[in-house]
């Protein structure tokens, strides 16, 4: 098989794998809690605290950003709730390198989460499907795009695989303030032409307090592994009064 070939091969290959991998991120997204078990929020602000934790190449090395948010649960006329929030603090940690983009994400202020619907149980229901939908697409093409330009048939599957998944980290689980299990993960084979093996594996925890039945803390971690390189994205999330 010509270079030539064997990435067209690629091309395709991955392609086909990632599309199921990336829709059943969608779907394990909508979980659904138990019937009855509705929350009952507090009434005070509390603080919504989300930590990305992104692998970069060599496996060492980590770009992590941590941002605070206020948020209140306000009851929504047509039943469930509104949730609001706003920014209140941002925390950057990255090697010298890339001190640049840190600087950068310290100064960026998140406007797009806030504001929430959730109904009585806590699930989000106003994150718009066509939102994942899209996601999947931008990272399949993104995938491709750099199939075209890489000399490397194995780095770029490494790289390509691992920033398709941090992508999918975008998407929040509709059921992170109320999740719906303490538990839950989906690992898939990426098999590669020429007889190589890879995978990616999602792993979701999360805890919930007894009384309010809102979430405590939750991560979400996504591992890819291929080549003999392994690299992890970790997303963590906490709720706490202010």
């Amino acid at each position: 098989m010509s270079r030539t070939d064997r990435r067209e091969s690629l091309k395709l290959a991955l392609g086909a794998a990632l599309l199921p991998l990336l829709s059943s991120r969608v779907l394990h997204a909508r979980v659904t809690p138990a019937a009855g078990e509705s929350i009952d929020p507090p009434d005070c602000a509390m603080i919504y605290r989300r930590r990305l934790e992104r692998g970069l190449p060599g496996g060492t090395s980590r770009f992590v950003v941590t941002r605070d948010f206020e948020i209140h649960f306000a009851p929504a006329p047509e039943g469930g709730y509104v949730l609001s929030g706003r920014q209140v603090a941002v925390s950057v940690g990255a090697p010298d390198n890339l001190a640049r983009y840190a600087e950068l994400e310290g100064q960026r202020l998140e406007r797009g989460i806030f504001p929430l619907q959730l109904d009585a149980a806590g699930r989000i229901t106003n994150w718009p499907a066509r939102t994942a939908d899209e996601q999947v697409a931008l990272a399949l093409e993104e995938v491709r795009s750099q199939f075209v330009n890489s000399g490397q048939e194995v780095g770029i599957l490494i790289e390509a695989l691992h920033n398709a998944t941090s992508r999918m980290l975008a998407i929040l689980p509709h059921d992170l303030f109320a999740p719906g299990e303490e538990t839950r993960v989906d690992s898939r084979a990426i098999a590669l032409p020429w007889g190589d093996e890879g995978e990616v594996t999602t792993r979701f925890e999360a805890s919930r307090d007894p009384q309010t039945r809102l979430m405590r803390q939750a991560q979400r971690i996504v591992t890819t592994s291929l080549g003999g390189e392994e690299r992890r994205n970790r997303e963590a999330w906490e709720l706490f009064a202010a």
